[in-house]
């Protein structure tokens, strides 16, 4: 994937990251209609932007995801909207660095459950969002938010880096 296709696939994910970031920290949920809303937003950008095998191979992969989480989210591993998210979201990873991605996000969740429980345990922040859901979720974790960050930073990473990890 060219740096200008992920610098235009950054700019059209941002706004549905944040608000799926947002929405999971303050209700634990991410609504069926913004994952339905970014994946046609891959639809209607994938096929002006994509080689056509790329953007087949990208939809089927988006499938193949849907697949396993709802998989995970039968086995309780994995909350519904995420699997949902996760399979919206996906088709704007490139294909061969999937793998990387992957690593990104094992990275991403780590920090994203340091950083959720140590502002969780903070007062001061805690009474200016003392109605988030997810500060009482006991042992839930609001996934949206490392989903959400490994998305972004991926894309961040193809559109104006260079990094050998992924491959770019």
């Amino acid at each position: 994937m060219s740096a200008s296709v992920a610098l235009v696939f950054l700019v059209l994910t941002l706004p549905f990251c944040f608000y799926a970031a947002w929405s999971d920290l303050s209700r634990m949920r991410i609504p069926n209609k913004l994952n339905l809303w970014l994946f046609a937003v891959f639809l209607v950008s994938g096929i002006l932007l994509l080689p056509i095998e790329d953007y087949g191979l990208r939809i089927a992969v988006a499938l193949a995801a849907l697949v396993i989480g709802f998989i995970l989210n039968a086995a309780g591993v994995l909350g519904g909207g995420d699997a949902k998210f996760v399979a919206a979201m996906i088709p704007f990873v490139a294909i061969e660095h999937l793998y990387p991605f992957v690593m990104v996000f094992f990275g991403m969740m780590l920090a994203a459950f340091v950083t959720h429980r140590l502002f969780r345990a903070m007062p001061a922040l805690r009474a200016d969002t003392e109605s988030w859901v997810s500060w009482g979720s006991g042992k839930k974790f609001p996934m949206g938010l490392a989903l959400s960050g490994s998305l972004m930073f991926y894309l961040t990473c193809v559109a104006f880096f260079r990094f050998p990890f992924l491959g770019v």
